[in-house]
């Protein structure tokens, strides 16, 4: 493994890459200057833990503010589940991005937190509040960030949570319907995990032909939906409930299968996510 020195990165962080073949992994090191600043990094470390925030977003720009904002909101699980989801979507999606400040998340920065990355950490529950919770949120965010740091998002923002409410609220209504079809009993008390899983991989093996991807709706029949793999374009007949609740549009990431590969239409076979249309853009395989 090649090792060269390390060089500076801004704010006393020290970069050190090493490579291994193509694959190349970066450290950063920091020095304290004495015990307090050793207290203060500590402190940031515990705070920032709460809502899951990677190490690397204290040598970020975003850090501090994070931190500061995870400050001022204390223990509300709203705010908390907040930052969890723009934190991951900071550190996950933007890693090699060279974002420098709050200034430089230009609109499409947000609208791919909204439409693509929130839907993709979107869990299952049975309020079916977590769109309109984290629009609210967001807005809340926002508004305290312009006046600390100086930025003019909250217009942007505003309008982005008109068009993405009714979108969102939907996605999430479709995601636990669809999961509740796979997994009827997860709600009872003595539902277990494992087996539901030993379960679902059972039925999933039974199937003669399998194809997972993520999936745009093109049209809604009586009888079936006509989709389009957004990755190689595609097009599948499914059959099934779906048509009773699927809207054109609407990308559905999970897969299809056949119980025997002379059936000529594919059922919908496995839930992963729900996406507005508008997301397609800001997905891409690999």
């Amino acid at each position: 493994m090649k090792q060269p020195p390390f060089s500076k990165d801004g704010n006393d962080w020290k970069k050190q890459t090493f490579y291994e073949g193509n694959i190349e992994a970066n450290i950063w090191s920091y020095e304290f200057s004495g015990p307090e600043e050793r207290k203060e990094i500590i402190r940031k470390l515990e705070i920032s833990s709460q809502f899951n925030m990677k190490y690397k977003g204290l040598r970020q720009f975003y850090g501090d503010e994070l931190i500061a904002y995870k400050e001022k909101v204390g223990s509300n699980k709203h705010a908390n589940d907040f930052l969890r989801v723009i934190s991951s979507h900071l550190t996950d999606n933007f890693e090699d991005n060279q974002l420098t400040s709050w200034k430089d998340c230009l609109p499409p920065f947000w609208e791919e937190l909204i439409f693509t990355h929130f839907p993709n950490v979107m869990y299952i529950s049975k309020q079916r509040k977590q769109s309109v919770i984290f629009l609210s949120q967001l807005n809340k965010f926002i508004k305290w960030l312009d006046y600390r740091v100086g930025t003019s998002w909250h217009q942007t923002i505003k309008q982005y949570t008109i068009e993405a409410s009714e979108k969102l609220v939907y996605c999430e209504k479709l995601l636990n319907y669809l999961f509740l079809l796979e997994h009827p009993t997860i709600y009872k008390n003595d539902w277990n995990i494992e087996d539901e899983l030993i379960r679902s991989k059972n039925k999933l093996d039974s199937l003669a032909t399998f194809h997972g991807s993520i999936f745009q709706v093109k049209e809604v029949y009586d009888e079936y939906i006509l989709i389009t793999d957004i990755n190689n374009l595609r097009d599948y007949e499914i059959t099934g409930t779906l048509t009773e609740v699927i809207n054109p549009g609407i990308l559905l990431h999970g897969g299809i299968g056949k119980e025997d590969d002379n059936d000529f239409l594919w059922e919908w076979s496995l839930t992963e996510g729900v996406y507005p249309g508008r997301a397609k853009k800001y997905i891409n395989f690999i």
